[in-house]
């Protein structure tokens, strides 16, 4: 910005001994100062170099002064005018200040103290306005690059909610791919329903069905500890180990030739574990997860249901005759949290109207605003009070009444749910 020093004022008066004396009067100032003996040279001067301010005499031959000025304001509208008058041209003058034509006006004859005074004000004047105008030009820059800066993050905002909607599709088709399956059609004897909600964010959980005949299939639901692409990939692998491991076991014989007895069920349970868990160890180890699951083998022929869990949550049996429930749970520790593991499964007895609720824990950790869980023991009493809705609309009602608890509408983690119901 600048100071008194950068300042250039141009006097402009066709009496020579007016100029002589101006320069000897104004001599010490700190600012530059010029002169010129009419309004052509005035102009010159202007063309050739910068000129803050001009003190111009009214009357002068050729070219007067409120004509000189008119000229300045209109190709150097940055130079502050004053005009030098006569007591006689005070209306003339006024009015001219009055349009704008000029800042103020010196009288004649000059005062030293008069003179020095008016223009220092219009020096203070003449710097404050540009230094208003350069801040004013800073401001305006600076919004300039705040807007253009403003419309980079919006298209750079816009470029990510892209990748994100894009990375999200691409999570949605792993989940469907690889983690979920559809409900066997064909199985008599059961009702079944199983939903899946993603929180919108790829999660580890899946669950699966295997299916033997119509009267004997598998179901297992897991849940691998964190988010993310690589808990996706690690469940997918540990639901491909288990698979494996089946086929290894040739369970699926066992189970067409009817199992004859249920210690070799349970025991072929066991081994499917063991087996997926020696396969499965060494990796969950060296990434540093651990998986819980659950594990049902249906036989309805002998109204029964083998159960392995590992950590997962309780799964939920109601028993109609009785008109209560229990929770189904193992002493096994998740897959990946030791490396010698043994896996003990149990026999579950069925009768018919009897309920059983496999999830996960976005429903039973959905927390309300106080930071209360929606607990087992909350899902178990509502699904006894409602156990008579069919199970897709059972678990449609979980849905609604997890959400009304969370005040969301959305879940913070994979709502996971399969509902069987005897028949």
């Amino acid at each position: 910005m600048k100071a008194i020093e950068d300042l250039t004022i141009l006097f402009v008066d066709d009496e020579v001994n007016i100029l002589n004396g101006l320069r000897r009067f104004l001599r010490k100032e700190r600012y530059q100062t010029c002169f010129a003996s009419g309004g052509k040279e005035a102009l010159e001067i202007l063309e050739s170099q910068e000129i803050d301010i001009i003190v111009s005499d009214l009357r002068m031959p050729e070219m007067n002064g409120l004509e000189l000025l008119q000229k300045v304001k209109v190709h150097h509208p940055g130079t502050l005018r004053l005009i030098l008058s006569a007591t006689r041209d005070i209306e003339l003058t006024i009015d001219s200040i009055n349009t704008g034509e000029v800042f103020r006006f010196i009288p004649k004859a000059l005062e030293t103290t008069s003179f020095k005074q008016i223009i220092m004000d219009a020096i203070n004047y003449y710097l404050m306005t540009t230094e208003r105008q350069e801040l004013l030009e800073e401001l305006s820059s600076a919004n300039s690059y705040l807007n253009k800066a403003m419309t980079e993050i919006k298209e750079v905002n816009a470029e990510k909610e892209k990748l994100a909607e894009d990375a999200r599709f691409v999570e949605g088709r792993i989940e469907q791919n690889l983690l979920q399956s559809e409900v066997p059609g064909g199985i008599e004897g059961v009702t079944i329903a199983a939903s899946t909600i993603p929180s919108g964010h790829l999660d580890g959980d899946f669950f699966d069905f295997i299916k033997y005949s119509s009267k004997q299939f598998d179901v297992v639901v897991a849940d691998v500890m964190g988010k993310g692409i690589q808990s996706a990939l690690v469940a997918a692998g540990i639901k491909s180990m288990i698979l494996k491991s089946l086929a290894e076991h040739d369970c699926s014989h066992g189970m067409r030739a009817n199992c004859p007895s249920r210690p070799a069920d349970i025991t072929a349970i066991e081994n499917v574990f063991s087996r997926a868990h020696e396969m499965s160890i060494q990796k969950l180890l060296e990434v540093n997860m651990f998986v819980t699951l659950c594990y049902g083998r249906f036989d309805l022929k002998r109204s029964e249901m083998a159960f392995l869990d590992c950590g997962h949550t309780k799964t939920i049996h109601y028993r109609a005759q009785e008109k209560t429930y229990a929770f189904l749970e193992g002493d096994n520790l998740p897959l990946g949290m030791e490396e010698h593991s043994t896996y003990v499964a149990k026999v579950v007895q069925l009768q018919k109207g009897d309920l059983l609720v496999f999830y996960s824990d976005g429903i039973t950790e959905a927390e309300n605003e106080k930071g209360d869980c929606f607990e087992p023991e909350k899902l178990a009493e509502f699904v006894m009070r409602n156990e008579q809705l069919h199970p897709q609309e059972l678990i449609e009602q979980i849905q609604e009444t997890v959400m009304d608890f969370s005040g969301k509408d959305s879940f913070d983690d994979d709502f996971t749910c399969i509902v069987i119901r005897i028949e």
